[in-house]
């Protein structure tokens, strides 16, 4: 059975693979590959470039790797690392772009004018190529854990920014869904009976626009099971967005090991780039990165720069918290939790060098000066962490916002607390908030600050903080605590 890490190694380095396999073969017919099919790593052929060329699905995947690493979810800077790939090699195998999608390249010129992200894409029926499907593995991966309704909203923006008709953003949610499953060890069968139970659920179906939902029955063949029963003659492989995501589940659910369900996939013709890395990157999760011929990663352009973003994109994801009673908001990228420092030095010291060990480089600290608690004053911990971080040779920023406990803040405090976050991430920093407890001011930050980033409604913040929490020893405690700061939460907008 692989272990988590195997399989989120697995399904990028899948995706990679099964794009390069299918590169030299782009277009050619399913007749034609029966004649010649693929059984290895080739080159040259349609675009003329050497064995271990990955396209377009590959480097966008890994702008996104790359994106989140520095970010964490930040459609902001995931279009500006899109539009540095398109117009200056970004991420590409040798420096130039060699294919891209028209709703993909119309998109990312209207982030380059300005446009929002969330708003770049096209939102025609014309515009439901697979472009977004074939990228969205890594937010799949990131949000595998988070609650549903963050899950939804972030795979659904991030297919905005190029393809945002609202069956290309489903096809996204479905694959994302399926690769959660996927992860946990569950079989394609078994994953896509999962899902479909879920998005039958009524609290699902609140969740889900009608835009989404009006799109279900397109995917009817998914969601029924149908189409894992399917003869190789009813499976299509061009590039519409419901004909790769049904082609990807097909072949790996009718496959025996990743070599199987990737060349399959490829061998299917026509966008086989494509279906292979849509096909990959489950083939991967499923069977670990073990199953990966390692004559097949050996041979793929950049790998050492592919393996160091993997690797670190897999200690973001498997990363634990620093002490029980803390939780990942965002992994690797936003923290809450208790106050960091106890009565005892020792214990206070150990606790800090957690926070610095899991990349924790600015702090929120919501307490007021001089709070006291039973009487007794809290120690402050500010100069103590910054020691101990310049003795590992590392910065760290600690900030106050005082909230009072128990109590709110007013809106444009509220906003700077916001931006402050906002912007330690967009420096690459690593945020951790808290108050004394990690539950009433931290959970109305957190609260406020999902929605502000626009992960999740007013109405689901609570909800989606009490499943964030649900693995701490305190999960039973309310956050946020006071009936005035579930208002706020619950009522927040960006005003």
């Amino acid at each position: 059975m692989p272990t988590l890490s195997s399989r989120i190694q697995g399904a990028l380095w899948g995706l990679i693979v099964g794009d390069a396999l299918g590169v030299p073969v782009e277009f050619r017919s399913r007749s034609e590959l029966e004649e010649d099919p693929v059984e290895d790593m080739r080159g040259w052929k349609v675009h003329q470039q050497p064995p271990g060329t990955w396209s377009d699905d590959s480097s966008l995947t890994l702008c996104t790797v790359d994106s989140i690493l520095k970010t964490g979810w930040n459609l902001g800077d995931m279009g500006k690392r899109f539009c540095q790939w398109l117009y200056e090699g970004y991420l590409t195998p040798y420096g130039k772009v060699f294919d891209v999608g028209g709703t993909t390249k119309l998109a990312l010129a209207r982030v380059r004018m300005g446009t929002p992200p969330v708003e770049a894409g096209g939102r025609s029926e014309m515009d439901n190529g697979n472009g977004s499907l074939m990228r969205i593995l890594p937010v799949a991966l990131y949000f595998a854990e988070a609650p549903f309704p963050m899950l939804l909203q972030a795979v659904s923006d991030t297919s905005s920014l190029t393809h945002a008709h609202p069956r290309s953003r489903l096809a996204c949610i479905l694959y994302s869904l399926c690769l959660g499953e996927v992860l946990k060890g569950r079989s394609i069968p078994q994953a896509v009976k999962i899902v479909a139970e879920t998005l039958s659920s009524p609290s699902t179906r609140r969740i889900l626009s009608p835009a989404l939902s009006g799109e279900l029955p397109t995917f009817s063949r998914v969601l029924t099971g149908a189409v894992i029963g399917c003869a190789r003659d009813e499976i299509s492989s061009g590039g519409y967005v419901v004909d790769t995501l049904e082609a990807s589940l097909w072949c790996v659910a009718t496959s025996d090991s990743f070599s199987e369900a990737v060349l399959k996939a490829v061998n299917l013709g026509k966008d086989t780039d494509t279906t292979g890395a849509v096909a990959g990157g489950l083939a991967g999760a499923y069977w670990g990165v073990e199953s990966i011929p390692s004559r097949w990663i050996e041979i793929l352009a950049r790998k050492e720069e592919i393996f160091r973003l993997i690797e670190s994109f897999t200690r973001m994801l498997t990363q634990a918290v620093p002490f029980p009673d803390s939780y990942w908001v965002l992994p690797g990228k936003v923290l809450a939790g208790e106050y960091p420092r106890t009565k005892e030095e020792d214990a206070s010291q150990a606790k800090l060098s957690n926070l610095l060990e899991c990349g924790i480089t600015s702090l929120v600290d919501l307490t007021e000066e001089n709070e006291r608690h039973s009487g007794i004053p809290l120690k402050p911990y500010h100069r103590m962490i910054e020691q101990l971080a310049a003795e590992k040779g590392k910065k760290v920023r600690v900030t106050r916002f005082p909230i009072p406990d128990g109590g709110t803040v007013e809106e444009r405090s509220m906003q700077e607390i916001h931006r402050f976050i906002d912007t330690s991430l967009e420096r690459g920093d690593s945020v951790y908030i808290h108050c004394w407890g990690g539950h009433g001011r931290t959970g109305l930050v957190v609260g406020t600050w999902l929605v502000h980033a626009g992960l999740v409604s007013g109405k689901d913040a609570i909800e989606s903080i009490r499943f964030l929490r649900r693995k701490m020893e305190d999960a039973y405690y309310p956050s946020p605590e006071t009936v005035h700061q579930v208002r706020m939460v619950e009522q927040w907008r960006d005003f």
